[in-house]
């Protein structure tokens, strides 16, 4: 167990420093296509329109996510068995950011709203068809 918390510390900072370098990378790409723009009497700055971006190290992004999410688990226990009130989105914005949570909440929210209309429509279609039944039989 210890080996892979170690595992896991290490391509976190490697992850950190993959996505550091990607970063420095996608500016100097954008800015080069500006400077090719320019040198080719364009009259608009490509990067107003567009950016290339270079993909992160998803893996790594998921376990530096994973090992977050447990922590955050862990602090939220503590605040629930000492029964302190908090909003639990307020503070994954705050000490998560690199998740969009409001689009995460919608998303939930949009998914429950599917699941309870599906769930609706086949009581109803159920019921109608019990329903149905018993009719027949009479």
């Amino acid at each position: 167990m210890e080996l892979r918390e170690q595992l896991i510390h290490s391509n976190i900072s490697f992850a950190t420093e993959i996505v550091d370098i990607q970063d420095n990378d996608n500016r100097a790409m954008n800015r080069l296509i500006d400077i090719i723009a320019d040198v080719e009497n364009k009259e608009f700055k490509p990067s107003k329109f567009y950016s290339f971006q270079l993909i992160p190290p998803v893996v790594l992004i998921l376990q530096l996510v994973e090992m977050t999410m447990s922590s955050i688990g862990n602090i939220f226990g503590i605040f629930q068995t000492a029964g302190m009130d908090f909003d639990p989105y307020y503070f994954l914005e705050k000490y998560v950011p690199y998740i969009d949570w409001n689009d995460f909440k919608n998303k939930s929210e949009e998914y429950k709203r599917k699941i309870d209309v599906k769930t609706g429509v086949e009581a109803v279609e159920n019921g109608a068809l019990s329903g149905g039944l018993t009719q027949q039989q009479q």
